[in-house]
């Protein structure tokens, strides 16, 4: 994290939290106004806080956590209709799913074709437990659209911008997409990152 600080030449000392809990401790100390960098294992978290435990005086002009966004956990994830930004008929063969999960996470594929019917195949992710990369080989069903969903019992994690598929394009060769987005972009979409803009 960057911290813009003065703590007037006194070692300040200031825990750093997450969802309540403190992760380390760190301690400050500046003569004047600067930007101090620190560095700390890393721990997973959704709320975080900086959270000082001494009587020692300060300025906090500013603030930047330097962090890597973990996807929610949801048991239920769904894209829009897709046509993987390729124009025409395209067979999915497999894909590569990037998911730490409790329970079995299944995947619906609807694929709709060309006369307006639509076919739907469902997989299985086995428990993975641990954040893992999974293989899982489709039934080749061709078609112009195609929509996603995963589902589970149990809140799973799906690393979407790590996740992909791969298809052949009629009289073309495979392609690797990643149709599921991530945090910052959504293909589908055109969706922008977010601000967060602090008080």
């Amino acid at each position: 994290m960057l911290l813009e600080v003065d703590t007037f030449g006194l070692p300040k000392e200031v825990n750093v939290q997450a969802d309540g809990a403190t992760q380390t401790a760190i301690v400050v100390n500046s003569s004047g106004r600067q930007l101090i960098q620190f560095s700390f294992s890393q721990f997973q978290g959704r709320i975080l806080r900086l959270n000082p435990v001494d009587a020692v005086p300060w300025i906090l002009y500013s603030y930047q956590w330097i962090f890597d966004n973990e996807p929610l956990s949801l048991a239920r994830w769904e894209t829009q209709i897709l046509n993987h930004e390729i124009p025409g008929q395209q067979t999915l063969t497999h894909g590569y799913f990037t998911v730490r999960n409790a329970a079995a996470v299944t995947i619906e594929i609807t694929t709709y074709r060309y006369n307006a019917s639509t076919v739907v195949k469902t997989y299985t992710i086995t428990t993975t437990g641990n954040k893992r990369l999974v293989f899982v080989p489709f039934e080749a069903t061709a078609g112009v659209l195609f929509k996603y969903v995963f589902t589970s019992s149990a809140p799973f994690w799906l690393y979407r911008g790590e996740s992909s598929v791969f298809i052949v394009p009629w009289g073309g060769d495979g392609i690797e997409r990643k149709p599921f987005g991530d945090d910052d972009t959504d293909t589908a979409r055109g969706q922008v990152a977010p601000t967060i803009v602090k008080p």
